[in-house]
């Protein structure tokens, strides 16, 4: 194996996680390249063998995707058609990693689906029992059929050594979970209260966010009126008093972009709201009639409705069995458990 290891600078370091955790929050590639470009990020100097280089510059779309589907910032390199752990230390965790990959392949919330493949309807969902790892969609053929499965990413990356798993049928997992579903809907009590939890949690997320919104330009007048205060003394002071004030301005100026950024977050999060009412009814009126609505969904809005019903879904295939832990049920709530052998 060829040995490919990553070396980035401390720097370097902070813009990738920074990015990684831009992208889970506002699931748009575009969205993270502006906002790195307006906190004055740069990408990586490049340094050919041959002694060409490339400065750094403004980020682009397509060098923030370049970024988030490495799999060396995991602390992987490649090997064939598979990834290996690395001897580079990881610069964001596997399971950040990994989410992040869910999200470029499916959907986050309020996103809608552009999956490669919309029929991996429980993508991003699945966790192995015997790891804890999330489990990623596969598919093999023969002659002219295709065999879907799901597959353990520790088992992918570390071979057996790292997890025993085998890939599970993916028709197979796929059944179970809408079975457990059609159970707990019958009636339509469950309806009732997936969209009863759904609308208390907007109502608290909106009435957070209105109170960032008033709360945020009166932290940014405060913020300007020390910074003024600050540059009206400078021209008094020198030597180390000075160079101590002008870091408290630099402080407070870095923390004024911050709550910048965070306003405007608050107010697309805000513009959204309607968006995310539309889509708990439509959950809770998809859950009402589950059985009739199910067979006559497209495989992209399965999914979608999978995504806000289900939390995860937890297969061992040690014991045979798979949890279904529902996302609307509650924290004491008890798993939809059965032992099967997908």
């Amino acid at each position: 194996m060829k040995d490919k290891r990553l070396v980035v600078s401390e720097y370097e370091a902070v813009v990738v996680r920074e990015a990684f955790k831009l992208y889970l929050q506002h699931q748009q590639a575009s969205v993270v390249s502006r906002l790195l470009n307006e906190t004055g990020r740069k990408t990586k100097r490049y340094e050919a063998q041959r002694g060409a280089t490339r400065a750094a510059r403004k980020w682009t779309t397509q060098d923030v995707l370049r970024l988030l589907r490495s799999s060396l910032y995991a602390g992987f390199v490649p090997y064939g058609d598979e990834m290996r752990p690395g001897e580079h230390p990881a610069i964001v965790d596997r399971a950040t990693f990994h989410q992040v990959q869910d999200v470029l392949e499916g959907r986050g919330p309020g996103i809608q689906y552009h999956w490669r493949n919309p029929d991996y309807v429980l993508r991003g969902l699945l966790r192995c029992g015997m790891c804890g790892e999330a489990m990623t969609p596969g598919s093999t053929r023969k002659g002219t059929r295709e065999y879907r499965y799901y597959r353990c990413v520790t088992r992918d990356t570390q071979g057996k050594e790292g997890c025993q798993a085998s890939p599970l049928s993916a028709a197979a997992l796929e059944d179970f979970v809408v079975a457990r579903l059609r159970e707990v809907s019958v009636g339509g009590g469950f309806a009732t209260q997936v969209h009863a939890r759904l609308t208390s949690r907007l109502e608290e997320k909106h009435k957070a966010l209105r109170a960032e919104r008033v709360r945020l330009p009166k932290d940014l007048a405060r913020s300007a009126g020390e910074s003024a205060k600050w540059v009206d003394s400078l021209s008094k002071l020198e030597g180390p008093s000075r160079r101590l004030l002008e870091q408290k301005r630099t402080a407070a100026e870095e923390e004024s972009a911050g709550m910048k950024k965070r306003l405007a977050e608050v107010e697309r999060a805000l513009d959204a709201m309607e968006g995310e009412k539309l889509e708990a009814a439509w959950v809770a009126q998809a859950l009402a009639d589950f059985d009739a609505v199910w067979d006559a969904l497209t495989a992209a809005n399965r999914g979608r409705l999978l995504q806000a019903l289900v939390g995860r879904v937890v297969v061992d295939e040690e014991t045979d069995s798979v949890d279904v832990h529902l996302a609307h049920a509650g924290e004491s709530a008890t798993p939809l458990r059965e032992e099967v052998a997908p």
